[in-house]
Parts: C-alpha cells; sequence; structure tokens
C-alpha cells in the first residue's frame, strides 16, 4: 500500500511547547494541523471498505525536503507514523520494520509511505 502525502515534512520534536504550570509537554496547534492534515490525505487515498492493519508491518518512508531544509532522519518518522495511528494501522507499535531515506534539495516537499506486512 502507497501512500503520498505533500507538503513539508515536520517533526514533532520542533512543535512541541510545555506547560509553565505542570511541566508536562504539550503539541502546537499548528502541529495538529500538520498531522490532521496527513489524516485527509490518508483518507483520500484509502480503497473503499479498507480495514486497519493488524499484521506486524514494514513501512519505507521517503522524505523530500525542500531547498534549504535539513532534518535527522530519526525525526523524520514519527509526525507521520502516528498520524497513521487508527487510519491506516491499529497503532503503530505494529511496525517491526523501519527504513528512513532522506531526499535533500526537491522543488517538491513531500513524504511518501510504503506498507507491507511482514511475513514472520
Amino acid at each position: 500500500m502507497n501512500f503520498v502525502f505533500s507538503g513539508h515534512p515536520r517533526t514533532k520534536d520542533n512543535f512541541k511547547g510545555f506547560n509553565r504550570f505542570s511541566g508536562r509537554p504539550y503539541l502546537s496547534q499548528e502541529f495538529k494541523q500538520y498531522e490532521r492534515s496527513i489524516q485527509y490525505q490518508i483518507l483520500a487515498q484509502l480503497p473503499k471498505g479498507f480495514q486497519l492493519l493488524i499484521a506486524p508491518l514494514v513501512v519505507t518512508l521517503k522524505v523530500f525536503l525542500a531547498k534549504g531544509r535539513s532534518m535527522d532522519a530519526g525525526n523524520a518518522p514519527k509526525s507521520c507514523l502516528d498520524a497513521c495511528n487508527g487510519y491506516v494501522w491499529k497503532d503503530d507499535k505494529q511496525i517491526y520494520d523501519l527504513r528512513v531515506m532522506m531526499f535533500y534539495r526537491n522543488d517538491n516537499p513531500r513524504i511518501e509511505m510504503i506498507v507491507t506486512s511482514l511475513n514472520l
């Protein structure tokens, strides 16, 4: 199953704030909007009658960043994978094999995601 998420990829770490009273982290409205955008794009790309994936999974992410942007490969997948919870798979803990490829200086920033079942 293949997905393409248009727009500048973002990481959760860049959009965390901390409550000054409780010290608890929270996500900014801007990041929540980005995550909802991914979820809308998922819904538009799912086939009719799609059932949540419940098997162990292999996920490959190709992250295309615009010119002048950078991101650690370790931070790139979190926002995308969390947005897929409850839309593509039940929970991202089902991912047993995750590959992240980074492409820089691209004119079309996006994330391409390939999801397959892991045959154990």
